[in-house]
């Protein structure tokens, strides 16, 4: 559950990018659907994939353009990931995984429906 959560925070320099991009009011994320669940796990399964890529290539690189140029390419990708389904925007889904961080109740629902065997990458 904790990969889910920060998943987004495991690529250096990723997680400015992605909260200046993502600030929004967390309320909305009080109580989110089930749908809006299931596409926050989708959408997290498939950043923790793109995170175990990128970090690798962002701390070989050789130059800070070149890790700079890096991040800039993880976060587009971690974007698109995060928007690709199209059921979940990107301030959602941050509102979505700083909630889960803080509420044991949201924490609960989200291992739910891990454990009932979905959602899985699409």
């Amino acid at each position: 559950l904790g990969l889910l959560i920060a998943v987004a925070g495991a690529v250096p320099g990723a997680p400015r990018a992605l909260a200046q991009q993502a600030a929004a009011p967390a309320a909305a994320a009080a109580s989110p659907t089930d749908e809006k669940l299931h596409a926050f796990i989708v959408a997290a399964l498939k950043v923790g994939d793109l995170i175990d890529e990128w970090s690798p290539k962002i701390e070989a690189a050789k130059t800070p353009e070149e890790q700079d140029k890096l991040k800039q390419q993880a976060n587009s990708e971690l974007v698109a990931a995060i928007q690709g389904n199209g059921d979940l925007t990107l301030p959602e889904y941050q509102e979505i995984s700083t909630a889960a961080e803080n509420d044991p109740a949201l924490q609960e629902r989200i291992l739910s429906i891990l454990q009932q065997g979905g959602p899985q990458k699409q």
